[in-house]
């Protein structure tokens, strides 16, 4: 089921949080009512996504450490990223316009989709699971670096393009138990990206020339694809989500 078939059925609801400390409450409680652990033979898979510095990879791994605690399992859910489905810089030279494909990195064609999508399948089978991570030092994925073991019974995905209605991406739909889209104010957002570019070492010209060519472009084009998403997660901007999200960084 594709993303429009989907949304001929149902709209998304929505979640107003006052906090970030509440939306991780409300988002746990809602994976639980769910009943996730109903089957033994497959994973209760969330797919979460939003635009570049939503703070997706931190709501996700809050919830996860949240349902853990909640479980008193430290193996009960697990947050991942699909940010180790880069292609490689050596694939991005490989390609028909390597200075174009370097240049707009971060945009959905210079992720491998067809593996991710193939991972997160796999990824529904109660089974032992390793998945590539990214390393920003060396600017590449780092293979099998990310295990899901075979009693985790939640996974959160957090990236940018999972509710993308474009092929590959558009078969991810039928995958996920559950989806979700932090939608975050896109000047907040795109501030926040701007910074981490500062922190990389990147000049205020420099960083602002890539948050226009790029990433800007990137957010509004997941931005409107979030109706495909079950929830819409709307969450108040405050001390305890930024200080979440630098301390990740």
């Amino acid at each position: 089921m594709t993303c429009m078939q989907a949304q001929a059925l149902s709209a998304p609801e929505t979640l107003q949080a006052g906090s970030f400390d509440e939306a991780v409450q409300t988002l746990s409680d809602r994976v639980l009512a769910a009943n996730p652990t109903q089957s033994a033979a497959s994973r209760w898979v969330i797919g979460i996504s939003g635009v570049p510095g939503s703070g997706k990879s931190t709501i996700a791994k809050a919830v996860a450490a949240h349902l853990n605690e909640l479980q008193k399992d430290q193996h009960f859910a697990v947050a991942v990223g699909m940010d180790g489905f880069h292609y490689t810089r050596a694939q991005l030279d490989g390609m028909e316009d390597p200075e174009e494909a370097h240049a707009k990195r971060g945009a959905h064609w210079t992720f491998n989709g067809p593996s991710f999508v193939k991972a997160i399948s796999e990824l529904k089978q109660a089974v032992h699971s390793k998945l590539p991570s990214f390393d920003h030092n060396v600017k590449d994925p780092v293979e099998d670096d990310i295990e899901v073991l075979e009693h985790h019974q939640v996974v959160i995905v957090e990236g940018n393009y999972l509710h993308l209605d474009l092929d590959p991406w558009n078969q991810l739909a039928s995958l996920w138990d559950d989806s979700w889209y932090l939608d975050c104010d896109m000047e907040v957002a795109m501030q926040r990206v701007f910074d981490r570019f500062l922190t990389m070492g990147l000049c205020s010209h420099e960083a602002q020339h890539r948050l226009d060519d790029n990433d800007s472009r990137n957010a509004e084009l997941i931005a409107s694809y979030a109706h495909c998403a079950q929830l819409i997660i709307k969450c108040a901007v405050d001390a305890a989500a930024d200080e979440a999200m630098k301390a990740e960084e």
